[in-house]
């Protein structure tokens, strides 16, 4: 409490008195004012005020306002509140004891203990301090000589401040005196409240700006779900055309024949047959001007398509880069496309710059074998690794650093896949048993909290999940499972929206398309279809593959996004493919001396990053 809160509630008690004429009351209340022996309840204001009267030799002083504090603080507190006082007040003696010694005050010691033998003598403490007067120097007797050192004087003022501070908090103030924190906690409350106002006013902006945003996703999700229904009803009618132009014909030469045949009325005939050619052109402008506005919504399809097949796709090999240990199981590339990272079954990751090739990689050691990695942010400084003994660890790559281990499971789980969402606040990990077993688990972790928040619903059973891909907000999750079934989940109930069988064996690729109406996946038998997500489990393309060998398993399926609608697909054999969505047939290939094991495309650059089975690993540039 300072004093200008003790000033002011003393006017306040004088204005009172002198408002009700007490003034005999108001008379003694001026007088124990002036002789109040601390008006500022500071701990640090008591010690400034015990030190002066002890170094003024004021012994009746000091003990005075020690007896205060005792009588109206100390003596109210517990066995140890009072214990501590009387060890203080000892050691405040011995203090003033040494003052005097130090200034040659003589006289005043002899008169301390003519004042307080009676008492000191029954205390064992004191009984060495009756030699004190008579020693000549007592700052070289063991017994004393500790209380001459600065050590001793600045560790004993430290504990009397310290043990003030604490009696002084337990004091509970008068409602007079605790006005001004009653008036603190109003204003502080009140700014609590005016910043929780503006906080809803954020969050109401934000909710409408999020709606609206919902608003034209749907009304985009519309207008592709049109332009895709428009471009197959427009390929129906190309592929039924040319049956009607054929017996447009036969039909206008039969009529030939007959007008020719005829030796009748060959007037009235022609003007019969000029009649019927006028109903066809006006039904055919009719129908010709209802067909133009849908020929302005599949057109850019058709542009498109008609672009795919004409690019001319140039291929070249940037650098070459290899691992010595191990054998090579993934490869990633960073966000920003300047970086890759390639885990190897040794358990090491090794991150490689593409901007200088013959820079040395980045070494991660991860404890064992690594299946799944993931980069976090925009700035290809944290990497994500899911060993196969369910450990999640994140890497500051710049750094070199391990910032922490994730355990995700008493029992070790291999981790299949790992994927951030769109917001980078939530990590989607699929785990499985072992190799054999086709038992696993999907759920999402909290990256704020650092803990498992939900497990995604997977039914018939707890299949394993082989691949997962998020849309670009991350509120849609998909699914390629070891049964065969592609599943799309609400990442925000976790429970599936919808699921069909999309290959008689496993399902262990699985990709977005760029404009999100459809999903592509690539099963074990080496097919990579392209399904619809407005009609479920409607088959839209299956994309011309190379027959590939029974039993593929995870390791090298796998399809890799670039720019713009082009994809790569890989199937653990020597040759890679190159794809447009809008294009069954194969673009190009790219042939290699081993198999390719794993394939990634930067979507911010041109290069694609391809592991082969010998350990090899290059970066190309695929352009048109």
């Amino acid at each position: 409490m300072d004093l200008q809160t003790l000033n002011f509630c003393d006017e306040i008690v004088e204005e009172y008195l002198l408002y009700r004429s007490y003034s005999e009351t108001l008379r003694s209340f001026e007088e124990q004012k002036k002789n109040h022996q601390n008006r500022n309840l500071s701990p640090h204001m008591v010690v400034k005020t015990i030190f002066e009267m002890i170094s003024a030799f004021s012994l009746q002083g000091f003990v005075d306002y020690w007896d205060y504090l005792n009588n109206n603080f100390f003596c109210f507190g517990d066995s140890k509140v009072r214990q501590t006082s009387k060890l203080l007040e000892n050691s405040l003696k011995k203090m003033y004891l040494v003052v005097l010694f130090e200034n040659n005050q003589k006289q005043k010691i002899m008169e301390f203990f003519q004042k307080f033998s009676n008492h000191l003598v029954k205390n064992n403490d004191w009984i060495d301090w009756f030699e004190f007067p008579y020693l000549k120097n007592p700052k070289k007797d063991k017994r004393f000589s500790q209380y001459f050192s600065k050590e001793w004087k600045k560790s004993f003022k430290q504990s009397l401040l310290v043990f003030l501070q604490v009696i002084f908090k337990r004091v509970s103030l008068p409602q007079l005196l605790n006005w001004k924190n009653l008036q603190e906690e109003k204003s502080n409350l009140y700014s609590k409240l005016k910043n929780s106002e503006n906080e809803i006013h954020k969050l109401k902006n934000k909710i409408e700006f999020l709606q609206m945003e919902i608003e034209n996703l749907k009304r985009n999700v519309k207008s592709r779900d049109r332009s895709i229904e428009i471009f197959e009803k427009k390929k129906r009618i190309d592929d039924v055309n040319p049956r009607k132009t054929k017996r447009k014909f036969s039909t206008s030469k039969e009529m030939k024949r007959r007008s020719f045949s005829s030796k009748g009325n060959v007037t009235s005939f022609s003007s019969r047959t000029k009649q019927e050619q006028k109903a066809k052109t006006s039904s055919s402008s009719s129908s010709s001007s209802s067909e133009g506005e849908e020929n302005e919504d599949y057109k850019h399809l058709i542009e498109q398509k008609k672009q795919s097949k004409s690019r001319e796709y140039q291929i070249e090999t940037h650098s070459e880069y290899s691992i010595p240990t191990g054998s090579l199981r993934k490869c990633k590339v960073s966000s920003t496309g300047k970086r890759f990272s390639v885990s190897s079954t040794d358990g090491s990751v090794r991150v490689f710059s593409l901007e200088k090739p013959k820079q040395k990689a980045t070494i991660l050691n991860c404890g064992s074998e690594v299946r799944a990695m993931v980069w976090q942010g925009t700035d290809d400084s944290i990497l994500v690794c899911g060993n196969s003994t369910s450990t999640v660890k994140i890497w500051d790559v710049k750094k070199r650093q391990n910032l922490g281990d994730l355990h995700i499971a008493t029992k070790p789980k291999i981790i299949r896949e790992i994927l951030y969402n769109g917001n980078g606040d939530q990590m989607v990990i699929a785990t499985v048993e072992n190799i054999t077993k086709k038992n696993g688990s999907l759920f999402a972790l909290d990256m704020n909290k650092m803990k498992k928040s939900n497990v995604f619903k997977l039914e018939p059973g707890n299949v394993a999940i082989n691949s997962m891909d998020f849309n670009h907000n991350g509120n849609l999750l998909v699914t390629a499972g070891s049964d065969g079934m592609i599943r799309l989940f609400d990442n925000q109930t976790e429970v599936p929206i919808m699921g069909w069988v999309g290959h008689s064996c496993e399902a262990l690729a699985i990709k977005f398309s760029p404009d999100e109406t459809s999903v592509i996946s690539a099963g074990s038998d080496g097919k990579v279809i392209l399904w619809s997500l407005s009609s479920m489990g409607k088959i839209i393309r299956k994309y011309h593959t190379e027959k590939s060998k029974r039993g593929l398993t995870l390791r090298g399926v796998e399809i890799a996004f670039g720019c713009e609608n082009d994809f790569l697909f890989s199937n653990l054999s020597p040759r890679l493919s190159l794809f447009n969505v809008h294009n069954k047939k194969r673009i190009k290939t790219i042939d290699f001396q081993s198999s390719v094991v794993s394939v990634d495309w930067s979507d911010q650059t041109d290069f694609a990053i391809m592991g082969l089975m010998n350990n090899k690993i290059l970066a190309k540039k695929i352009f048109f």
